[in-house]
């Protein structure tokens, strides 16, 4: 049997593609960046499915537009790897103007490399939207952002929501262009954030605001 990225999530402890989960007749617009289908609750269900199982949890999304209409809500996720095919290539589009497109309570050992996030709101200064929104409540350790590129929304991270957090985030060689905020933590949540070889363009607001 030959294999394709769509179905080599079969074999046992491969990584999942996230195409597993997304209707058929919607994989050929995604893979040409002309879809207009929420993937929200798809890469939901996925996350979820994969949550306390033996199965390698690593989510792979392929070359391709991803919109996001809805909040991707994540609770209690412990080593899992989100992962595409580079920044140019991997984009996940969070459409609305407010909101977050992934809220997170509790992590532990997450990494997200080689994707882009984008927000549709670009040009509209009054949005709020948020990329990562990270503990709302019970805390969270060792997020790893690895060759990532944010661009375009309110803030790209929040770590203000909750008392008595312990965020502890690092980012490696990522891009951040077109926000107000990079990184919101005005609660003083976060204990660490690291930015290695990370770039900064065109931010209209505070770049760190702590």
């Amino acid at each position: 049997m030959s294999l394709t990225k769509v179905t080599y999530s079969m074999i046992v402890g491969a990584e999942t593609n996230i195409l597993d989960y997304i209707p058929a007749t919607e994989h050929t617009a995604i893979l040409a960046g002309t879809s207009t289908y929420d993937c929200g609750p798809d890469i939901t269900t996925a996350i979820n499915a994969l949550k306390g199982t033996s199965k390698t949890k690593a989510l792979y999304f392929p070359q391709g537009t991803y919109n996001v209409d809805t909040t991707i809500t994540i609770n209690s996720l412990i080593g899992f790897k989100f992962f595409g095919d580079g920044t140019r290539a991997t984009i996940i589009n969070y459409t609305p103007a407010s909101g977050s497109l992934f809220y997170f309570t509790v992590y532990v050992s997450n990494v997200f490399y080689d994707m882009a996030f984008y927000s549709a709101e670009i040009a509209n200064l009054s949005r709020t939207n948020i990329c990562f929104r990270l503990n709302g409540t019970g805390g969270g350790t060792e997020m790893l952002f690895q060759n990532v590129f944010i661009n375009g929304f309110h803030t790209a991270v929040r770590t203000k929501d909750a008392v008595g957090n312990e965020d502890t985030v690092t980012f490696n060689s990522c891009y951040f262009w077109s926000n107000i905020y990079v990184w919101d933590n005005s609660n003083e949540q976060a204990v660490s954030w690291t930015f290695n070889t990370c770039q900064v363009l065109y931010t209209t607001g505070i770049v760190f605001y702590n």
